[in-house]
């Protein structure tokens, strides 16, 4: 909770200039009572020796953030829509592609809007910070989350500090998969594919189902999130649906992906489209 600053050279003296040490915790430090336990004496030596360690770190960390920022920044625009992974953002950017095409509508708005791939749902913390903290300066912003339990989660802490639910962000939904009880199963993106494109999917790589879960006419399949290898090869049958769906998709099996764009555009005021 204390930082101590410790300045050298404080009384004018030609050629020399005041020295500034600065030590975070200084309760850690070897201190030497002197006379009473509330008054305590160290050698000046000590004192640098432990500011300077403390400043490479620092200066590590330092640099790391601003290389992150920087990379961060190059990605955003104006209106930026986070999403939890990399295909994600396949399928939302495939979804305003195929949109285009068919309509001549550009719901990217020319690269206004950014779809930004975050690292995984428990990894979006900094992505969200730095959004939020350009907000102020007019950038706008929504985070898609998972329908699921760490989606939740996220959207729970996100809430604490101070993002609202349907501007800042929402979770991914599907009313069918909810039972009587209103309990849904999971939620990720590839749910929002038609069956019969994952299904014909499966019946090229039936390794990339992991299960499968049915209520009535429904039917939910769990692809296999991690890479797997397999005959000197490796799978990452996610990246492998997204592409499926590239080369097979048209405008009506992506419209569940196109509404999740029209939210998002709503969510950041945008009109119209």
């Amino acid at each position: 909770d204390y930082w101590l600053y410790v300045v050298f050279n404080c009384a004018p003296q030609a050629g020399a200039e005041p020295e500034l040490y600065i030590i975070r915790d200084p309760a850690a430090l070897g201190w030497q009572p002197l006379g009473q336990v509330s008054h305590y004496h160290m050698g000046p030596q000590a004192l640098v020796a432990e500011a300077e360690r403390q400043r490479q770190p620092a200066a590590v960390v330092r640099q790391a953030f601003r290389e992150y920022w920087d990379t961060r920044l190059a990605e955003l625009g104006e209106y930026n829509i986070l999403v939890e992974g990399l295909t994600d953002k396949l399928y939302l950017e495939l979804a305003a592609e195929r949109y285009r095409e068919t309509h001549g509508v550009d719901l990217l708005e020319g690269g206004a809007v950014r779809v930004v791939a975050g690292r995984g749902t428990k990894r979006m913390g900094p992505d969200f910070g730095v959004l939020q903290s350009l907000e102020a300066q007019g950038v706008r912003f929504v985070v898609i989350l998972d329908g699921d339990d760490a989606g939740a989660m996220a959207a729970e802490a996100m809430s604490r500090f101070g993002a609202q639910k349907n501007r800042h962000y929402f979770q991914l939904e599907r009313t069918d998969y909810k039972d009587k009880g209103g309990k849904s199963w999971d939620v990720k993106i590839e749910d929002l594919l038609p069956p019969a494109l994952v299904e014909g999917f499966l019946r090229q790589h039936p390794g990339a189902e992991e299960e499968r879960f049915r209520r009535g006419d429904v039917v939910k399949v769990v692809i296999n999130g991690k890479p797997v290898e397999r005959d000197g090869q490796t799978y990452d049958y996610k990246m492998l649906l997204a592409e499926h769906a590239r080369q097979h998709a048209t405008l009506d099996d992506l419209d569940r992906l196109v509404e999740l764009l029209q939210r998002a555009r709503q969510c950041m005021s945008i009109k119209g489209k």
